[in-house]
């Protein structure tokens, strides 16, 4: 109960309370069981390390048990903190070693959730015809079962469309998700689908500026916002609400922006939610920059990045160093951050090979003595070998030489043409 509140420093203390007397009466199920909602609830807090490490003991307590579902369960668990903290390799061995059990175990629902979190991995990872198998397997899993079953897996899918310029098959895709949660009552599901609704409207004014989509949005969020005031649900709220914070932003209303990001700030705070709170700080400093407000965007970007820093948030931090270079870049024509961005990307290589892109996209923009000092800059940092020969071509074609593209992806090709010089 108090989990679901968002009352999480009660919820643990209770369960710390139940571990205990687990310890004493040497009952390993109750300990196994306590382990796990205590990683659950440093999980949704947003505390990764320590969620980890309540989770790898409960590995180890189910293994010594022989317990194959409790084993199952916390290898998803495992894997889905590895996938929030950006480390989408790892992530993917705990869901495999999952699916690889839970056929064994012959659960149908387990196999289509594992094969569910598998697709989302291969999205982020770019593998998108993998993704689509991946899903497609889940899915007529999640048929067999139950529609509510099919509601995560349909989110999913949407992004795949989404991310292939398809938002009428997105929306429509999430407006079947949203119809099933509905019909069956499962109310936070409703919830997190319209969160997503208005999320890709918002991706797709960013497209084409049609402003009825931030329209649409600010439509979804609000329905959030009353759904989950419904159910007293401070974090979704909370959500919700930097949701509706984004839209007046991008609708030039930074008054009311400023003011619905704050609110969300001061209950994701209360509740001590950190990664919320990291990303909404992100989400503000990003207002606040595309509201040409600079100095009062340094300052959020900064907290975001200190509270990046501090909790290990790997791919967050990429990104707020990512915006903090286009705020310095839009002052002073500086570029520090960008490099501090590229080298905080090493973690994952896919994530680095998608910063070189968003910093090429950059480039194109900068004034060309920064842009050779840049270049420089990043020949000295750079631990990707087809970003280094597409930096030797773009120095030879500022200079006006001959340059080799043999070695180069399609796409760097395209990007390196596509320099106005």
């Amino acid at each position: 109960m108090y989990h679901d509140r968002g009352e999480w420093g009660q919820a643990r203390e209770y369960f710390e309370k139940n571990l205990t007397i687990s310890e004493e009466l040497g009952d390993k199920q109750g300990i196994s069981k306590a382990l796990n909602n205590i990683g659950v609830v440093y999980h949704d807090r947003g505390e990764w390390g320590p969620a980890l490490e309540y989770f790898e003991k409960n590995l180890t307590i189910s293994e010594e048990l022989g317990d194959k579902q409790g084993i199952s369960a916390t290898l998803n668990n495992i894997g889905v903190v590895y996938c929030n903290r950006g480390e989408w390799g790892r992530a993917l061995e705990y869901y495999e070693k999952n699916l690889t059990i839970s056929k064994e175990l012959g659960d149908k629902q387990v196999i289509s959730t594992t094969l569910n979190n598998i697709g989302e991995i291969n999205i982020k990872n770019g593998d998108l015809d993998e993704a689509k198998i991946n899903l497609e397997k889940s899915l007529d899993l999640a048929e067999e079962l139950a529609p509510i079953s099919t509601v995560d897996v349909l989110v999913n899918q949407s992004e795949l469309w989404r991310l292939d310029d398809r938002y009428n098959l997105a929306f429509e895709t999430l407006e079947n998700a949203l119809q099933i949660a509905t019909d069956v009552g499962a109310t936070s599901k409703e919830i997190d689908v319209l969160e997503k609704l208005a999320d890709t409207h918002i991706s797709k004014y960013i497209a084409d500026k049609e402003k009825k989509n931030l329209s649409s949005a600010e439509k979804f969020y609000k329905k959030a916002l009353d759904l989950a005031r419904s159910l007293k649900m401070p974090l979704q709220e909370a959500i919700a609400i930097r949701g509706i914070g984004i839209v007046q932003a991008k609708k030039g209303d930074i008054t009311a922006s400023k003011k619905s990001f704050k609110e969300s700030i001061e209950t994701l705070r209360s509740l001590g939610a950190i990664f919320e709170l990291q990303k909404t700080a992100l989400e503000y400093a990003r207002a606040l920059y595309e509201n040409n407000d600079f100095v009062e965007a340094e300052i959020a970007a900064k907290t975001a990045a200190f509270d990046a820093l501090r909790n290990d948030y790997r791919e967050p931090l990429v990104k707020t160093y990512l915006l903090l270079g286009d705020i310095a870049m839009s002052q002073e024509n500086q570029y520090k951050y960008y490099l501090d961005c590229l080298k905080e990307a090493e973690f994952n290589p896919k994530i680095y090979v998608k910063t070189c892109f968003f910093l090429i996209f950059r480039m194109k923009k900068m004034e060309m003595q920064v842009l050779v000092k840049f270049i420089r800059s990043l020949k000295e940092i750079n631990k990707d070998n087809s970003f280094d020969n597409f930096l030797d071509a773009l120095n030879a074609r500022i200079d006006g030489k001959s340059y080799d593209t043999a070695g180069l992806p399609s796409s760097l090709v395209q990007e390196l043409e596509s320099f106005k010089l």
